[in-house]
């Protein structure tokens, strides 16, 4: 549908601009946060703080685990992630994805703009 592949665009480029204060970037949105490395990342740029150690191993209940790590961090924000599990964004569920992106850009980039 067009509105995903916009969302895809949009989302993709927001990320970007955060993590290449990092010195990295996505290239695939569903792809690049499955095993929770560019999502801890991400998650410590734009919010200032350090995150739990990510699990280094590429099985996939290393990955389940850094995604969950990001999203207790997402919660212990005080965000709601309705729906959006870890083995979601695992496996490459875009709307999921997509979902949780739009989630942390309300929460940590809107909100403190209306601060």
């Amino acid at each position: 549908p067009a509105w995903e592949k916009q969302q895809r665009k949009t989302f993709t480029a927001w990320c970007n601009s955060h993590l290449r204060k990092a010195g990295t970037q996505i290239e695939n949105i569903d792809e690049d946060f499955r095993d929770g490395l560019k999502l801890m990342l991400l998650l410590e740029v734009i919010s200032g703080e350090r995150l739990p150690k990510p699990e280094r191993g590429k099985m996939r209940v290393h990955k389940i685990n850094n995604v969950n790590k990001a999203l207790d961090f997402i919660a212990s924000k005080g965000v709601k992630l309705v729906s959006i599990g870890a083995e979601e964004i695992v496996d490459g569920n875009a709307k999921m994805t997509l979902g949780m992106i739009w989630t942390i850009i309300l929460r940590f980039a809107i909100q403190d703009i209306s601060v």
